[in-house]
């Protein structure tokens, strides 16, 4: 019974306990001006991070194997300037002394893998829906990771059920993307958050589990604009969108060694980005055999090939251009979109609102419930009870035999 009260007063808390709310769709991006992401970057101040990977923790009950030494050991040796740790409802500090520590943690231990990246909190947010997550409860949870200055990014989004393309294009409070990782892609939902008119940026991480010599460790990065690596500026990076995605051609067929060979020769990288009235020019550091400029709904829009520069004029139609481009070995690079705008270009109206009489609903309903559960147990332990006597009376032998 025990485990029955826990598993009712969840579902109750879950589903008709928390509010109630009304989504309504973002308007596309419009506007006469254009959103540069890339204005006033510096080609010097680039670092490679990597915002996902897990060592073990919880004593080993979790998915991740290593130490933290281990980690930035590893990355180190491959030129990766933030290496984070994310373990799951935790804030590894083993490496907090060092420079480049940035604090990150995945949040969620729900069993449909709604989880998310909080880069930069100073301590873990522990509430969580454990079922099915309804879109309500979603927006709940992000509420509660997005209040405190940190960047929230969704992992790995089409994995189970985490977030499908009407989430994104509904809810708030998350900045970016997880896009690539060795398990997953997320471009359609990617696509299907610009196309609503929510400014989120994309991010490629490893989420790499084990750190043995043929690891997926190096698979992916991001690349951030910081003129000074602070958590702050490393967030508010991260908000503007000042960075890009890259797979970086490793696979976990190399070993380490073979890793930092492929890495000290270099990977190809955004050389320039430039928006001139209505053309933006995109050239990168090799010749790629494709790059292709994306719009509305992931339409693409224009295609070159065999080229390191691309051009594209957009269109009074266009209401967000992102970039895309493809390289030999397997090294592919997502830029992060220009967008229309009218006044602030990274704030979306939040057309969110808790719908008080269903709320009421289901509130008066869930205590309904419990009530009865209480109702109902408290009966069982008096009919307990009374068989207990009862069985007592049963034992007891009368007097003088």
């Amino acid at each position: 019974m025990t485990i029955a009260t826990i598993v009712i007063g969840a579902v109750v808390w879950q589903y008709l306990l928390c509010p109630q709310l009304t989504f309504k769709r973002a308007e596309p991006f419009h506007g006469e001006k254009l959103y540069n992401p890339y204005a006033d970057i510096s080609s010097s101040n680039w670092v490679k991070c990597n915002f996902h990977a897990h060592v073990k923790a919880w004593g080993g009950l979790t998915n991740g194997n290593g130490s933290a030494k281990h980690l930035a050991k590893l990355y180190g040796d491959i030129g990766y300037d933030v290496p984070c740790i994310s373990d799951y409802q935790k804030i590894n500090t083993d490496l907090s002394d060092q420079r480049n520590f940035i604090s990150a943690y995945e949040h969620g231990y729900n069993i449909g893998k709604v989880h998310q990246l909080v880069i930069g909190a100073d301590k873990v947010t522990w509430a969580d829906f454990i079922f099915p997550q309804t879109r309500s409860n979603k927006q709940w949870i992000l509420d509660r990771l997005s209040g405190n200055g940190s960047a929230v990014i969704l992992n790995h989004p089409e994995s189970r059920s985490g977030y499908n393309s009407t989430d994104v294009s509904l809810l708030r409070g998350y900045d970016c993307i997880e896009i690539m990782t060795s398990k997953s892609r997320g471009f359609a939902v990617w696509d299907a958050a610009l196309s609503s008119g929510v400014p989120c940026f994309g991010v490629a991480n490893d989420d790499v589990h084990n750190l043995g010599e043929h690891s997926l460790a190096g698979s992916f990065c991001t690349w951030l604009s910081i003129s000074e690596l602070t958590k702050e500026n490393l967030i508010t990076s991260l908000k503007m969108g000042k960075g890009y995605s890259v797979r970086t051609g490793i696979t976990e067929n190399d070993s380490h060694a073979e890793k930092i060979v492929k890495m000290k020769k270099g990977i190809h990288s955004l050389k320039k980005f430039t928006l001139a009235g209505d053309t933006l020019t995109v050239e990168f550091s090799d010749t790629a055999h494709t790059i292709q400029f994306i719009a509305q709904n992931g339409r693409i829009v224009k295609t070159d090939t065999c080229t390191s520069v691309a051009k594209y004029i957009i269109r009074k139609e266009d209401q967000y251009v992102r970039t895309a481009a493809w390289f030999k070995g397997g090294i592919e690079i997502f830029l992060n979109p220009v967008f229309r705008y009218s006044t602030d270009p990274l704030h979306v109206d939040n057309n969110i609102v808790v719908n008080n009489g269903k709320t009421l609903v289901f509130r008066c309903t869930g205590i309904l419930l419990l009530i009865i559960w209480a109702w109902i147990l408290a009966k069982r332990k008096v009919a307990f009870k009374v068989l207990a006597l009862k069985r007592k009376s049963y034992h007891i032998r009368p007097s003088g035999i």
